[in-house]
């Protein structure tokens, strides 16, 4: 009686299982890439408008039609961020879904190689039974033999 190595009845479904872990991985890092770069866009307006307030501050009070200007462009500006914020604030949901979901796949995989490994085990215990109750046997035999002679 020829010995089989262990057969997972679930190793596909691991595999798939390892498959989805590894595709929130990408999602999440692409969310997180987009993320970060819609924190430095945010983060470029507001130096422009620091650098707008600052330049402001130092036109002359007489030139008010370079004054509009500027607070129309500052205005703009400090629209510009609003929606922008909004717009961060949108990739960071995204992002946290998908770490997340990225999350539960790892979870689900590592479910399924904790009851491989269990599996293993109890096939491993089983072969050791078989192959005890066959020396058993040959030792039955040979005893029966040796009584026989």
């Amino acid at each position: 009686m020829g010995m089989k190595g262990f057969d997972y009845a679930l190793e596909n479904v691991l595999k798939l299982r390892a498959k989805s872990e590894d595709d929130r991985l990408i999602d999440f890092s692409k969310a997180q890439r987009t993320y970060r770069k819609q924190i430095e866009f945010l983060e470029d307006i507001e130096c422009e408008i620091k650098d707008i307030q600052s330049s402001y501050e130092n036109v002359e009070s007489d030139k008010l039609a370079s004054s509009k200007r500027y607070y129309y462009y500052l205005e703009n500006l400090r629209s510009k961020k609003e929606r922008h914020k909004n717009i961060v604030d949108e990739a960071e949901r995204t992002c946290e879904m998908k770490r997340q979901a990225f999350e539960k796949a790892k979870i689900k995989r590592k479910t399924l190689e904790t009851h491989k490994e269990k599996q293993m085990v109890v096939y491993k215990r089983k072969q050791k039974r078989e192959e005890e109750r066959m020396l058993d046997e040959m030792a039955v035999t040979a005893f029966k033999r040796r009584l026989e002679l």
